[in-house]
C-alpha cells in the first residue's frame, strides 16, 4: 500500500539522493531496492537507470549490468549525455565503444578530448588489452568498483587462451570486489551496526569470481584460503571449512591462515573443541614461519574460543544502544549539513506538518510520518522523532503508533524504513526494563492480539534490531506475551487509534486543486522540504 504517492516532478531526485545516502553508509541492497520501488511507482525513467548504472559500477563492480542500465537510460532519453559517456567506457565490443564515443562527443563536447584520447589508445591495443589497462589504472587510482567493472568487460570480450592468466584476472577482480565489501563494512562498523549477509552483495560477487577462478586452477591454495575467509564473512561456515581443508591439503605446513579460518568457522558452529585444535595448529604454523601478525591472530582466536562467557551485561547492552543512537545522530547532522540547514530545521520541517493534526487518533499521523520517511533517511527521521519525544510526548506516541501501521501496511521499502526507525526508537528507552515493556506492549502485543493485521510487526522490527544491537533480540525473544490487561489496553487503545484508512498525500497535488486544511499543511510541509532538499538532491554521481 502506498502511504505517500510520489511524482517525478517532486520526488525523483529526492529518492535517488536517499539511495546515495544509503550507499555512502554501507546499505547497497537497500539502495537498489529503493530504485526498484521508485521505478515500480513512477515508471521507467532515464535518471533511475543512470543512478542504477552508477551504483552497479561503483559499488558492485558490475560492468555488464551497468552498461545495460546506461543503455536503458539512453533508450528513454537519447540526450542523456552522462549515460552516453558511461556507456562508452563499458561497451562490450569495440564497435559499440566507437559508436557510443561519437554519441557522447556530440552530447558532451567538453568530454570530447578525453574520449578521443582513449580511442587513440586502441591503435596499439586489442580491445581486451584496452580494458585490462583501464582496470589497472582505475585500481591504481583507488576506484575499485570501476576496476572490477572493467575487468568483467575484459573477461567477457573473449576467452583467454591461458587458463592460469584468466584465473589471475578473476582473482584480481574478486579482490577489487572484496575491497568494496570492506569499505561498506567499515561504514557499518563506524555506525556500530552489524553487516548482514543480505547486504554483502559485492562479497557474493567476489565469491562467484573465486569459484570461476578455482575451476581454472583448483591447485591454488591461496584461492581456496580466500574462499574460506570470505565464506566465513558470508556466514557459509560449512563451505568455509571445506575450502580451508582444500587449502591445507595443498599446503599442509607453513600456512597458518586456512587453519585460522577453519577455526573461526568451527567456533561459529559451536564446535569449540575442533575450533581450538585448528587454532592451535594455526599458532604452531605461525611460529614456524615467524609471522607475528599470524601469531597474534591465532592467540587472540584461542582466547575467544576458550572464553565461555557469552552473556552480555545489561549495562553493556545499553551502552551499545546509546552508541548506535549517537552514530545515527551524527549522520542526521551530516544530512542537515548537506541541506545547508541546522538540525533544528529538520525538526521544524516535521513540526509544520504536525500543526494541522488536532485529533487524538494515531491514524491521522500516518500520512505525516510516511512523508517524513519519504523525504528523510532513517537516521534523520529517528533524530526528529527523538526530539519530538522530549518536547511533545503525547504527539510522539501517536507517531510511534503510526510507524507501527506503516511497518506492516506500506510498500516494502517504506515498511523496512519504518521498522528500522522503530528499532532505533526502542534502543532509546532508558533501561532494559523499559525496552522490554515497550517491546511487549507496543510491538509484540499488536502482533499477538491482531495477527491478521500486525502479525509481522514484531518480526520485522526484530530483524532490524538484530542489525543494530545483536544481543537485544535474544533477550526480547524470551519476553512473555502481553497479559490480559495489556491485551485489553492494546485492543481498546493502539488498535482503535489505528482503525480505518489513512489519508494518503499525493505529491502531484502540491500545486494542484484546492485542498483541505489538513491538505494545506501537507502541501506546505512538502514545498518547504522540496525547496531545501533539492539543494542536495540534484547531486548526480558521474
Amino acid at each position: 500500500m502506498r502511504l505517500y504517492r510520489r511524482s517525478k516532478k517532486v520526488d525523483l531526485n529526492d529518492t535517488i539522493a536517499l539511495c546515495h545516502f544509503d550507499l555512502d553508509h554501507g546499505r547497497v541492497k537497500m539502495a537498489l531496492d529503493r530504485l526498484r520501488d521508485l521505478e515500480n511507482e513512477l515508471g521507467p525513467d532515464a535518471m533511475i537507470y543512470y543512478a542504477e548504472g552508477v551504483l552497479r559500477r561503483d559499488f558492485l563492480g558490475q560492468g555488464v549490468q551497468a552498461y545495460r542500465c546506461f543503455q536503458q537510460a539512453l533508450g528513454l532519453n537519447p540526450q542523456h549525455a552522462l549515460s552516453a559517456c558511461n556507456a562508452a567506457t563499458l561497451a562490450p565490443t569495440e564497435a559499440d565503444y566507437r559508436r557510443w564515443v561519437e554519441v557522447a562527443c556530440r552530447l558532451s563536447p567538453s568530454d570530447e578530448p578525453g574520449l578521443r584520447q582513449m580511442v587513440g589508445e586502441l591503435e596499439n591495443l586489442s580491445y581486451q588489452e584496452f580494458f585490462l589497462n583501464n582496470a589497472a589504472a582505475s585500481e591504481e587510482a583507488g576506484h575499485m568498483g570501476s576496476a572490477a567493472a572493467a575487468l568483467e568487460i575484459a573477461l567477457a570480450v573473449a576467452p583467454l587462451e591461458d587458463p592460469s592468466a584468466e584465473a589471475g584476472i578473476r582473482r584480481q577482480r574478486a579482490q577489487c570486489l572484496r575491497f568494496l565489501d570492506q569499505a561498506a563494512e567499515t561504514q557499518r562498523n563506524i555506525s556500530c551496526e552489524q553487516f548482514p549477509t543480505c547486504e554483502r552483495l559485492s562479497l557474493k560477487e567476489a565469491l562467484g569470481e573465486l569459484e570461476l577462478a578455482l575451476k581454472l586452477d583448483e591447485h591454488d591454495a591461496e584461492l581456496w584460503n580466500l574462499k574460506s575467509a570470505w565464506c566465513v564473512l558470508d556466514q557459509e561456515y560449512d563451505h568455509a571449512i571445506k575450502a580451508a581443508d582444500n587449502a591445507i591439503r595443498l599446503r599442509p605446513s607453513g600456512y597458518p591462515k586456512p587453519h585460522q579460518n577453519k577455526a573461526v568457522a568451527l567456533m561459529h558452529l559451536n564446535r569449540r573443541e575442533e575450533a581450538l585444535a585448528a587454532a592451535q595448529v594455526a599458532r604452531q604454523d605461525a611460529h614456524a614461519i615467524g609471522s607475528q601478525n599470524d601469531i597474534q591472530g591465532a592467540e587472540a582466536l584461542i582466547e575467544d574460543i576458550q572464553d565461555n562467557t557469552l552473556d552480555v551485561s545489561e549495562e553493556t547492552m545499553l551502552r551499545m544502544a546509546q552508541k548506535t543512537l549517537q552514530c545515527a545522530e551524527v549522520r542526521a547532522n551530516h544530512f542537515a549539513g548537506l541541506l545547508k540547514c541546522s538540525d533544528d530545521t529538520l525538526c521544524k520541517m516535521f513540526d509544520v506538518r504536525l500543526v494541522v493534526i488536532r485529533s487524538g487518533v494515531s491514524l491521522d499521523y500516518v500520512g505525516a510520518v510516511a512523508q517524513l520517511l519519504g523525504y528523510f533517511p532513517t537516521e534523520a527521521s529517528v533524530f526528529v522523532l527523538r526530539r519530538l519525544r522530549v518536547r511533545r510526548r503525547a504527539v510522539f506516541d501517536f507517531c510511534f503508533e503510526a510507524l507501527c501501521y506503516i511497518a506492516v501496511q506500506a510498500e516494502h521499502v517504506m515498511r523496512k524504513d519504518a521498522a528500522r526507525v522503530l528499532a532505533m526508537m526502542l534502543l532509546d528507552e532508558p533501561t532494559i526494563e523499559r525496552i522490554a515493556y515497550t517491546w511487549r506492549t507496543r510491538l509484540l502485543g499488536p502482533s499477538v492480539v491482531a495477527p491478521e493485521s500486525y502479525g509481522m510487526l514484531a518480526k520485522s522490527v526484530e530483524r532490524e534490531l538484530e542489525q543494530l544491537s545483536p544481543h537485544l533480540p535474544t533477550l526480547l525473544r524470551f519476553q512473555a506475551a502481553p497479559n490480559h490487561n495489556e491485551r485489553v489496553e492494546i485492543e481498546n487503545g493502539m488498535l482503535k487509534r489505528l482503525e480505518g484508512t489513512p489519508f494518503v498525500n499525493d505529491a502531484a497535488t502540491f500545486n494542484g486543486a484546492p485542498v483541505s486544511k489538513q491538505g494545506c499543511g501537507m502541501m506546505l510541509f512538502g514545498i518547504m522540504m522540496v525547496a531545501v532538499i533539492l539543494l542536495y538532491f540534484f547531486k548526480i554521481r558521474r
